[in-house]
């Protein structure tokens, strides 16, 4: 059991330093959008790049905010049935929804879009836009993403076998552990 605590722990720590850095890009993106809306506004100079710029961010935030959105269990989640459920048997139906549904959809996914980074790669594939940046640097993080997505469905998986063996899963990176003491009233 401490190995798999210690593999979903890792898993963990990498997926919510991904987050942060998608995170960073927020802002990145913040001041793309407000410097064209100064030049645009106040200047009457509209770039040709921010939009482009704009889209490849938003997406790359996207893309690898996924792993960390698993982390923090910030997804759309329908327990509807499962919270009727006892601990062990929703541990079970995800361990079942995560091997018939999420591996395979992922797994397809990196796939695909390591066959459509390469060819673009292969290529140097361009932009049709006036601007013409490179696009294989930004269809290279869909089979990045992909695989850190993959790596944290990885982390769930372990720790929903650690919660079924009766353990508690690792924290969350960040997160410190306080034991509760017991408090009485009287």
């Amino acid at each position: 059991m401490p190995k798999l605590y210690k593999i979903a722990s890792t898993i963990d720590r990498i997926s919510d330093f991904i987050g942060k850095i998608a995170m960073y890009l927020i802002m990145i993106l913040l001041a793309v959008v407000v410097f064209e809306v100064i030049s645009r506004r106040f200047f009457n100079a509209p770039t040709v790049w921010t939009y482009e710029l704009s889209s490849m961010l938003f997406g790359a935030i996207i893309m690898f905010i996924m792993p960390y959105g698993m982390l923090h269990k910030v997804n759309v989640s329908v327990e509807l049935v499962t919270q009727k459920f006892s601990k062990k048997t929703q541990q079970i139906v995800n361990l079942t929804t995560y091997f018939i549904f999420f591996f395979p959809f992922m797994l397809v996914l990196l796939y695909a879009g390591w066959k459509f980074a390469l060819s673009s790669w292969q290529v140097q594939e361009t932009s049709w836009s006036t601007w013409k940046p490179p696009l294989y640097h930004y269809k290279t993080c869909i089979p990045v993403a992909s695989f850190f997505t993959i790596l944290q469905g990885v982390s769930e998986f372990l720790k929903a076998i650690i919660i079924l063996k009766g353990h508690q899963p690792p924290p969350l990176p960040g997160v410190k552990v306080v034991k509760a003491k017991e408090v009485t009233y009287g």
